[in-house]
This record gives C-alpha cells, structure tokens and sequence, in this order.
C-alpha cells in the first residue's frame, strides 16, 4: 500500500479550503483548480478500473484514481500556462464541447420542461383502454387477395400468425391504427415490400382498468411509454419551430470534393482487418492541410452565417466519421448526412447562445471537465510526438534481451472494439450474464482480424501494444475491462492468459524490430509523462483532503454510461481516463529535496 504512505506526508491545509462556495466539499486544489467530492464521485463511478470488484483494494484505487485525476488537471494547467486553449485549431474543437453542452440545456427548458402536457395526454388515453391486444397477422401475394379475405370470414386456408403486442412497443401511428381495431375487425390491406399484409385483433388486455395481477408494473411501463412519446412530440414540434426559421445551404461542389479527400485518405490507410473504417485525428490533421487551398471556402451557410471548410472540419473531431465501406459513394453519403446534423446542431446552438445558456453552471461544469481532458490528451500527444528511438537504441535494447533472463510477460485476450458507444454498454451489461465473451467478441466487434478467431488477440507481448498491454498486465485472468478509448473506437476486452516467458529470438528481424521500438516509445512516453507531471505538481503545488476521500465509498462493479444530448448524438457521462500516477513517487522526491 506504497500510496496510503505516500498520501500520509502530504501536509493537508484545508482549513478555509475544504470546503467550495456552494458548500460541497473539495477533495484536492491543484493551483488555481479543485476536484470536487461530486467530481470525483461522478468520475470514478462511471470509469471503468481494474480490481474494482475487490473491496479490499478500494482505498489505494481511491487514491490511485484521484492521483490520476490530478494530473490531469496539472496537464490542462500547463497547456492553458503555454495558451493551447487560444490556438486556433484547439479553440475551435473546445467550442464545440461547449456549442453541445447549451443545446443540451436548451432542450432540457424548451423539450424535457415542457413536455409534461403531452405525455399526460397519451397517458390518459392509454389508462382507458386495452394496454396489450392480441393480433393475428396474415399476409397476400395482392392487394385483392388480402381485401376478399377480410370480407369472407368463413375462408381461411390463411391461418396467420399471432403475436402480442403492447402500447409502447412499435411505431406510434402504426400502434393507434391497430389499438383503435374492435375485436374482431381487420385493418384494410397494408402493403410492404412484395406482399399485401391484414392484421386481425383477436383479444384486447386491460390490466389497469380490472386491477388484474401485475397491473402495478403495466401502469409503471404505459407511463413510461407516454412519457418518452410525450418527449418526442413536443422535440418534434419544438425542432420545426427552430429549423424553420432560418435558411440553410451546403456547397455541393465544396462537399464531393471533401468526399473525394475523405476517400483517398481512407483508402491509403484501409485495413481489410476491420469492418469500420473511421477518420482518425491524425488524418484529419493531414486532410486539413491537403486542402488549404480551399480551408477558407464557404462550404455552409446559415442565415447570415458563412462557415469554411476548416470551421465544418472540427466537427469531426467530437462527430466521429465511420463508413462500413471504403468507397465515394458511401462516403459523400455520410458526409451528407453528418452535414444535415451539423447545421441542425449549429441552430440550435444559436439560439442556446441567445439567451446566455452556456453560462448557466450546469453547462459550465461540464464543458470545463471535458475541457480539461481534453487539453489533458492534447499534452500527452505533444509528449509522445517530440519522442524518438533510433537504431542504436533498437539494436542495444535487443542484446540485452538476449543476454537477459528476465522474462517477457505475455497476455492473450478476446476483445470487442466498437465506434459505437450504444454497443460499449451493452457489452458491459452482458458480460454480467452468462453469456461467453467470445460470443459478445462475434456478435459485436468491428475488427475482422480478431473476429474470425471469435475475439481472441493470441498471445502477444504486453509491452508491445501501449495501454492496451499495460493494463492487461495489472489484470487477472477473468477480469474484463473497457471500454478504453483508443485510435480505432472503444475497447472492450477480457484477459484469458498470462504466462512470462523467455524471449528466445536471436535474429532482430523486421517485424521484431518495428516491436521493441513500439515498446521503447511507450517506455519512453510514460517515463517522460511522469518526469514531466512530477515537475508540474512542484511548479503548481497540491493539497489533498484525505478525511473527505477516506469516507468516499465505491461500488465493485464497472460500469459505463452514456448521455443522449438534446437535439441529438450522445456522449459519456464523463470522459475515459486510464490510470496515471507513475509520477507520484517522482514527485514525493521532489518534496524531499
């Protein structure tokens, strides 16, 4: 428990600072910033940690996890002391996180606030009649078919089929069409794809109404049905009013272009090994600068709006751009569609700004926490760009391999990556069932690679794959982990095997060396960011309450949550941070001289 000692020669000063302005208590100042008891609840609750099942490890990863909640404050310190946040390419990506936030607050006073009347409309029309009705589907070859057999009752070669269904459960109109039936009665014939459809009520429920066995539970789920559908209808209404009043236009000429760009990039780096194929940040960086002959083209206008083509490239940064395949057509496709969002957003931002939303605090503690990640991320990257391996260092790191007894530690795992952070969470939700992960791997993730070997990685060297292998390697056998964010999407996975073995190869080939130099830069980065951190924590200075973090109890299960934001798209609940406090004995060094 080297961190419980480690914490114990911290003098703590919070006699007047333990305490924020609204009362609530703080845990940590870290310069001119503070982690908040509510903080720090929120984070470490909604992020995933190894070794969160064992109790008897709870107080080191409290202190763990607010060590590496430090540094990533000390981090967005330091890049607003150098004025990351001003530079133009950072500035423009932050203000999206914060355009988001007051939309999402925007839709709360104009949808969720006022959706009340609505919801208990359909809800009293739900009580008074049948919450569940028993159909009897049968389908036609022609529309004559199908309207003669609703007429002669006494010809039934057709026997159909029967399901159940209950209010809140299809499609709305089609649901009032099929409700609003007599037992008995057929709907006129229904056309889809080649066939001509009748649907028959057989039975009608009305649980709520006779008090029968369950109705309790049925009224809970008819409420809820009402309540989200009530949501909708004002969304609807409320969106129509927004989107109608201002003209919107996208340059097509602008927009095949960027099409053609998007394609040409993807396909340079196209991976036949993964069925999703996403714009990552460093191509962007690279698309960006392909096209800076047109960066200041107008590429939208809204109203009185003119927006570049490097203005509408920043979404990509917090609206990951995925195509299934890699080909122009489905990319202009997506690239149209995301467009359509983009200006919705935009409007609603607009009318967010208006009427001074995004200083409002709900909005304002958001946007600063992933602000602060953010600029967190930003540094780790500039950290990891300004190293280097040469061959000298490939070459020596090799002999001492070779001459070395120590063992190499090796991990096998199934894993699951995903862009899509619906899928993440259910995932984690199955894991707690009896399904198998390699089934969860097969039905769910995106890399093909791993997916025709049912999720299985095969044992590879832990060192070799960064983050990855780094928390592998703190895990035992059984423990699941994710999702991890990483280049590709989100990472779920499940160690299956850790043995250490002898690094026997006596060649340095190719491939073996590509490996030690992806392991050294990894080495190199973490040794690095602690030096680097360590000296942070002494220029900024930090103080801890442990009182308040002592009586912080967590929950054993990981768990990851997603917000739908308003008018759209859905983020965290808070953002991914992996474990960071390598610095922290660095740091107690420092202390000491």
């Amino acid at each position: 428990m080297k961190y419980l000692s480690i914490i114990l020669l911290i003098i703590l000063l919070f006699v007047n600072n333990s305490v924020a302005q609204n009362g609530e208590k703080i845990i940590a100042k870290i310069g001119n910033k503070s982690i908040s008891e509510r903080e720090f609840i929120s984070r470490i609750e909604f992020t995933p940690l190894p070794n969160r099942h064992a109790k008897n490890f709870h107080d080191e990863l409290k202190i763990r996890f607010l060590y590496t909640l430090i540094a990533e404050k000390l981090l967005s310190l330091e890049a607003e002391f150098l004025g990351l946040d001003k530079e133009e390419i950072i500035a423009g990506a932050l203000d999206l996180f914060l355009k988001m936030f007051a939309r999402d607050e925007l839709y709360k006073i104009e949808v969720k606030n006022k959706s009340q009347y609505y919801s208990d409309s359909l809800l009293t029309v739900y009580l008074s009649n049948a919450t569940s009705i028993l159909i009897n589907v049968y389908s036609f070859r022609s529309y004559d078919q199908a309207e003669l057999f609703s007429k002669s009752p006494l010809d039934k070669n057709n026997t159909g089929a029967s399901n159940l269904i209950t209010r809140g459960q299809t499609d709305t109109e089609y649901e009032d069409l099929l409700f609003n039936l007599k037992t008995g009665e057929y709907t006129t014939p229904i056309a889809a794809k080649d066939s001509f459809y009748l649907f028959q009520v057989v039975k009608k429920y009305f649980p709520i109404v006779t008090k029968t066995e369950g109705w309790e539970n049925e009224y809970k789920r008819v409420e809820k049905a009402a309540a989200e559908r009530g949501e909708k209808m004002r969304n609807d209404i409320y969106r129509k009013s927004i989107l109608a009043q201002k003209k919107a236009e996208a340059n097509a000429v602008l927009l095949k272009k960027l099409a053609q760009e998007i394609n040409t990039l993807l396909e340079q780096s196209k991976d036949d090994k993964n069925t999703v194929h996403a714009l990552s940040i460093i191509q962007l960086t690279k698309l960006e600068q392909q096209l800076t002959a047109d960066a200041n083209s107008v590429i939208i206008v809204i109203g009185n709006r003119k927006i570049t083509v490097k203005e509408f490239l920043r979404f990509f940064r917090i609206e990951t751009f995925f195509v299934n395949t890699v080909s122009y057509k489905s990319i202009l496709s997506v690239l149209n569609s995301k467009t359509k969002k983009y200006i919705e957003y935009e409007l609603f931002s607009e009318e967010a700004f208006k009427r001074g939303l995004q200083l409002t605090e709900d909005v304002k503690n958001n946007f600063l926490m992933w602000k602060e990640n953010y600029q967190y991320n930003i540094m780790q990257s500039l950290l990891m760009d300004s190293i280097s391996v040469v061959d000298e260092e490939i070459n020596r790191e090799f002999i001492n391999r070779t001459k070395s007894k120590n063992p190499v530690t090796l991990v096998n795992i199934i894993e699951v990556l995903t862009n899509d952070l619906q899928i993440a969470e259910k995932v984690l939700n199955e894991t707690s069932s009896v399904i198998d992960f390699h089934e969860l791997a097969e039905k769910y993730s995106e890399r093909a690679s791993t997916k025709d070997k049912r999720g299985e990685s095969g044992l590879f060297p832990a060192a070799k794959f960064g983050e990855v292998g780094r928390i592998a390697e703190t895990m035992e056998i059984g423990d699941v982990y994710g999702p991890l964010k990483i280049e590709e999407g989100y990472l779920i996975f499940k160690l299956i095997e850790k043995i250490e073995k002898q690094d026997t190869l006596t060649v340095l080939s190719e491939a073996k060396k590509k490996s030690i130099e992806t392991e050294i830069k990894f080495r190199k980065m973490r040794e690095n960011l602690s030096e680097y951190t360590a000296g942070l924590a002494a220029k900024f200075g930090i103080s801890i309450n442990n009182e308040a973090l002592e009586k912080i109890t967590i929950s054993t299960i990981n768990s990851v949550v997603y917000k739908h934001m308003g008018f759209g798209g859905r983020i965290l609940a808070v953002p991914l941070i992996s474990i960071n406090d390598d610095w922290v004995e660095q740091w107690k060094q420092k202390l000491n001289q």
